[in-house]
């Protein structure tokens, strides 16, 4: 590593994927991924696609590519419980 690493401090994780809460809580709408052919990916909440999603937020071997193409060395994430 660099003597002054590049780090990021914030980032997104998504998990490939959830569950399906509209079927476990009444209240909605809840968040789903829509998975691509292309291997992308879109959030979408009450059937409309509202964020893409690129292959780095939920697979780790792009995300690092991703960090590489960055510049950025290590990633600070935290994970929701």
């Amino acid at each position: 590593m660099r003597p002054n690493p590049v780090i990021d401090v914030h980032t997104h994780v998504v998990p490939e994927r959830w569950d399906d809460w509209g079927v476990r809580h009444a209240v909605g709408p809840w968040p789903a991924i829509a998975h691509h052919d292309d291997g992308s990916a879109s959030l979408v909440v009450g059937g409309k696609a509202v964020r893409a999603l690129e292959t780095g937020a939920f697979k780790v071997a792009a995300r690092l590519q991703d960090m590489d193409r960055g510049g950025v060395d290590v990633h600070a994430i935290h994970r929701r419980r």
